[in-house]
């Protein structure tokens, strides 16, 4: 019996065409800003999304960081980055994307589920709003802002949220469906959408907007709905209180 299960949950796991989907894969562990190259496969595609895991206790760990405190909603790490830039930061449209690699190119014509679980960052320096529009857009390129060549804010999504993600202590399921019009082989995570069309919350009771900061785990695309848990829409997913570990 034990033996079927470890087979389903392998087979299962099989229809995520997101490599590395909650970041666990490590390459070395994070200790300053912007080092989500250390996930594998992960990569910056604008700006410098931050990278978080338990393999440090320093700033960059997990589930305490220098934005404040957040278990992983699996394993023991977690992406961050930003999707807004206020008055206070003296910015405009500033917006972190992270992509990588699809374990293969989507087939044109085919549908495909997608799901994001996102968790509000806040602390009482710069952290202190949140945005709608959190969302997955695909590519048939990489982009790197190291050569130049940043994902555009393209004002579209293939699937984003429009409601404004207030939740900074549980993790928030974004999911959807598209039809594949491209054969896409990359991700990208992020807002895409200027600041003409975001809707931003000011979380402090401050007159300061600065960040809009999310942490981001658990990415999934697949033709089967049931990979990507099925619905569409938002929900809130409530991390367990008490955890079972398993040992050979």
């Amino acid at each position: 019996m034990l033996s079927f299960f470890i087979m389903y949950g392998m087979t299962h796991a099989q229809g995520n065409l997101v490599l590395n989907p909650s970041f666990e894969d490590t390459i070395a562990c994070p200790n300053s800003v912007g080092q989500i190259n250390l996930a594998s496969n992960w990569s910056a595609y604008a700006l410098s999304p931050d990278y978080f895991n338990s393999c440090n206790a320093n700033q960059f760990s997990v589930p305490t960081n220098f934005g404040g405190y957040q278990k992983a909603a699996t394993g023991n790490a977690y992406c961050g980055l930003i999707c807004y830039a206020g008055q206070g930061a003296g910015l405009s449209n500033t917006r972190e994307f992270v992509g990588g690699n699809l374990a293969s190119a989507v087939v044109i014509g085919q549908k495909y589920f997608v799901s994001l679980k996102v968790s509000l960052c806040l602390n009482a320096t710069t952290l202190n709003c949140a945005s709608n529009n959190i969302g997955i857009n695909f590519s048939i390129i990489a982009y790197n802002p190291g050569t130049g060549n940043p994902a555009p804010i393209s004002n579209s999504a293939k699937v984003f949220v429009t409601s404004i993600v207030v939740d900074s202590v549980n993790w928030i399921k974004i999911s959807g469906s598209f039809i594949a019009d491209s054969a896409y082989s990359h991700i990208i995570i992020g807002n895409f959408f200027n600041d003409a069309n975001t809707d931003t919350l000011l979380m402090d009771g401050g007159s300061s907007w600065k960040y809009a900061y999310y942490y981001l785990d658990d990415v999934c695309v697949s033709t089967d709905s049931l990979t990507c848990d099925g619905s569409i829409g938002i929900e809130t997913f409530y991390p367990a209180k008490e955890e079972i570990k398993v040992y050979p």
